[in-house]
């Protein structure tokens, strides 16, 4: 394991969140994902969403679409993501293999 991976994995989850706000959500796509997607998904108010790859910066948006009434599902590859994921609604899982069973 590299010594960034260790750092984080070790670092509190309150300055990973102070970390993010400066630094990962102020770019482009999270800015996107916040201020376009996050709204549209909510104003169509589905009953049920997955969201595919998660880390600690994804919680704001979770607790976006949850505080709305939509039952949030989560998977990510990484085992070690889980912890980002939604309790006891997250599968570790390849992507693909979420799509194609849906085919």
């Amino acid at each position: 394991m590299s010594v960034h991976a260790l750092l984080w994995r070790h670092l509190p989850r309150s300055l990973m969140l102070v970390y993010a706000d400066r630094t990962i959500l102020r770019l482009p796509d999270r800015v996107y994902m916040r201020d376009v997607i996050a709204p549209a998904i909510i104003q169509r108010s589905p009953a049920r969403l997955m969201n595919i790859g998660v880390h600690y910066y994804t919680d704001k948006f979770h607790r976006s679409l949850s505080s709305n009434g939509i039952d949030l599902y989560t998977a990510d590859i990484d085992e070690q993501k889980a912890i980002s994921g939604e309790r006891g609604k997250h599968a570790v899982c390849d992507a693909a293999v979420v799509g194609s069973s849906l085919l």
